[in-house]
């Protein structure tokens, strides 16, 4: 709204509630006269159009009042200006009923105000009114001023000390009213300063403990960001004192320019503090409040800077496509906007801030996927290496070099307690490899059949007890063929190789090849010789486990996404409990890639539900952990961003591996 109809929307609001805190209802003339102000008119169909005030016909002509009493008690804005004008709303009560009267007498002059009546009605302007209380008010004092004019004529002879003594008084209350807005205003000024310097300590106590964190400094690192959230809502509890200040000027002098220039200035800076804590619900709110103190669009302006980005590949000449993730209502962070850039090297391509993804195409490499994001403002320049086609082996994805956001943007004790995760930050890996899919029966089989037969003989597996913990057991028959029995929760299943699975109680994907389960039951050392096996025999070389960051890099792409494909999870967008209806019965693993609705921005499957995988930390010292989530987790346990130490030790029928390899691989 405009300065002056954000100044008549107030005033109706305040006379559309009682002093006692509930709903009145007035009809039009008592709250905008018709053909008269017409700011006054402007809020109020601007309120009847956002649902905030109700109106109906009534035998007086229309009627308004709020629309509900929850805004009254729930709205902060409104409650706040309400509080400001708690010593005004009895006087207000007073003046309304002097006013009503006064207009039913006819507008006698005997029914107006008294000088002492007046002087407890000193703090209403006229302009913050009803119309009717408005004249009221002013006629009162011109009758009070008259009277005092007469009295001075009668006693010095001069008729022109009554226009003398009106003005004087006009300029006296003007002065007084300036006066004390310039005070507000200096006092969000101290106030301003003081947030400022909390909020730049704020963040260097953030930038040393995520320092601290990467460098598995993990409890210290919770110290230091303990102490950076402390300052950071410190500088925001002061933001909203000098906030309240400039208000309060604005509120004795609409016209302060200055005022409405700080008041965008400290929006600004508390949305920029939002995003950086990754509070976007907030941060939205404070961006829409700025609009209206950002008259030339200049803080818009800034905001919405673009980025300039250079792109360069080894080698060069690579046919680069580029597209823009954007959310849909449901949740999903889907692709948008294609465009193809054209041969590398390129250089200056403005992108507005936001989360992209390139793919890089050229003769005899393979395809490379690159998603990244740009801040506002930023000069980035990416450098793609992209690697020959057959240094990829079949089944992988190359990961290049680059930058991510890690860990969660949630409330610190449920990030600390159940996610077992650090703050969202920006991290980056080197270039690397990643299974496609987790490793399989099938291929799990492969490499026993591989081994030595003495003196190890065939390793069978077997994990879980049996109980509603589930169990799995892969053995060799006599006749050379391996069996599988699986149960993953209180359903016991078996099946030989070359025969299905078939989950009775299911309406989809009840018959399956076990031999593309992903394989479970692997402690970490038994994980960790698999990898060793392929790189040793040469079938993928440089093959190892997953570190934390790696792994959460190839589920996540560059932003802050939960899940590898957006926001929210579906039931039929992975393996979790709910894809089969939360029944036990139903509930167990699927081949790998059967749901491709979660692919994550690299082109990986299955990093949100299905099995568990061993991982390597990144944040503790010398300890492995599990990611991914599984058949029969919840959806908040499947998250990209969740992750649970163990012991290496420890076997269970949900836990499985998916492999990572160093690029370029060792000899």
């Amino acid at each position: 709204m405009a300065p002056a109809v954000h100044a008549a929307a107030r005033r109706l609001l305040g006379a559309l509630i009682t002093p006692q805190g509930t709903r009145a209802r007035r009809v039009e003339g008592e709250l905008a006269q018709p053909g008269g102000d017409e700011a006054a008119r402007a809020a109020l169909d601007a309120l009847v159009q956002g649902r905030l005030v109700f109106a109906r016909e009534g035998e007086q002509g229309t009627v308004y009042e709020i629309a509900h009493e929850a805004l009254i008690h729930g709205w902060g804005t409104l409650r706040h200006w309400l509080e400001e004008q708690r010593e005004q709303r009895a006087t207000r009560q007073r003046l309304e009923a002097s006013a009503a009267e006064w207009e039913r007498l006819g507008r006698r002059r005997d029914a107006l105000f008294s000088a002492r009546q007046l002087k407890e009605a000193k703090g209403l302007d006229p302009g913050d009114l009803p119309p009717r209380e408005a004249a009221f008010l002013t006629a009162s004092r011109r009758a009070v001023l008259t009277q005092r004019a007469i009295r001075w004529a009668l006693v010095v002879g001069v008729p022109l000390v009554a226009a003398l003594l009106y003005g004087a008084l006009e300029l006296r209350a003007s002065r007084q009213l300036a006066a004390r807005a310039d005070r507000k205003i200096q006092e969000a000024a101290v106030t301003t300063a003081a947030a400022a310097r909390e909020s730049a300590a704020a963040e260097a106590l953030a930038a040393e403990a995520l320092a601290t964190f990467d460098d598995r400094r993990r409890e210290e690192g919770e110290a230091l960001w303990d102490r950076a959230r402390r300052r950071a809502a410190e500088a925001e509890g002061l933001y909203l004192q000098a906030s309240q200040k400039l208000e309060a000027a604005l509120t004795l002098d609409g016209a302060r320019a200055d005022a409405r220039a700080r008041l965008g200035d400290i929006l600004y800076e508390r949305a920029l503090a939002a995003d950086r804590r990754g509070h976007t619900s907030l941060r939205d709110e404070l961006l829409q409040r700025m609009i209206t103190y950002d008259p030339d669009g200049a803080r818009q302006q800034r905001w919405n800077a673009p980025a300039e980005v250079a792109i360069e590949t080894d080698p060069p000449g690579a046919e680069i496509t580029i597209e823009r993730y954007e959310g849909d209502a449901e949740g999903r962070r889907l692709l948008a906007d294609r465009r193809l850039l054209g041969a590398t090297p390129l250089s200056r391509i403005s992108l507005a801030q936001g989360s992209y993804l390139l793919t890089c195409e050229a003769r005899n490499r393979a395809i490379v996927r690159y998603p990244f994001l740009v801040r506002r403002g930023e000069s980035l320049r990416l450098s793609v290496p992209l690697p020959h086609a057959g240094d990829v082996p079949p089944g992988f994805i190359y990961v290049p070099p680059g930058r991510f956001l890690f860990g969660a943007s949630l409330d610190d004790m449920y990030r600390w307690a159940f996610l077992s995760t650090v703050p969202l930050h920006e991290i980056s890996t080197g270039a690397y490899l990643i299974a496609r899919h987790e490793t399989t029966f099938q291929e799990w089989l492969d490499y026993i059949e591989a081994l030595p037969r003495e003196p190890r003989g065939r390793p069978s597996i077997q994990a879980g007890n049996g109980a509603m913990t589930g169990a799995l057991g892969l053995r060799q028959l006599p006749s050379g063929v391996w069996q599988l029995t699986i149960q993953p929760t209180v359903q016991s299943y078996t099946a030989r190789a070359g025969e299905p699975l078939v989950y009775a109680s299911r309406g989809v994907r009840a018959q399956q090849d076990w031999l593309r389960f992903p394989v479970t039951g692997i402690s970490f050392a038994q994980a960790t010789e698999y990898a060793a096996w392929l790189h040793q025999t040469g079938r993928v070389r440089g093959a190892r486990l997953c570190t934390d960051h790696e792994w959460e890099r190839a589920a996540r792409g560059a932003d802050s996404r939960i899940f590898p494909h957006g926001d929210s999870l579906s039931p039929g967008d992975a393996n979790f409990d709910e894809t089969y209806g939360k029944e036990s019965s139903t509930m167990g693993p699927d081949e790998v890639g059967s749901h491709p609705a979660s692919r994550s921005p690299f082109g990986v499957d299955d990093m949100a539900g299905n099995v568990l995988e061993w991982a390597i930390s990144s944040i503790e010292v010398d300890k492995v952990l599990l990611r991914g989530g599984a058949y029969l987790y919840d959806q908040t346990s499947v998250r990209s961003d969740n992750r649970t130490v163990v012991d290496g030790t420890f076997l269970d029928p949900v836990i499985g591996l998916r492999i990572c390899a160093s690029f370029p691989p060792p000899p």
